[in-house]
């Protein structure tokens, strides 16, 4: 999952920016904690966290 949202995030960053080799970085931050906070809600809505 890592590695897809490496990719998509650098994706999206040269189809939007051009090159911008910092923002991949803020792309990837925030689609990371996006999907860190749902897969903490799904754990805890399953009662295993």
């Amino acid at each position: 999952m890592g590695a897809l949202l490496v990719s998509a995030a650098d994706l999206l960053t040269q189809r939007v920016t051009g090159s911008a080799l910092l923002l991949v970085g803020v792309v990837t931050g925030v689609g990371g904690g996006a999907y860190l906070a749902w897969l903490l809600r799904a754990e805890r809505k399953a009662d295993r966290v």
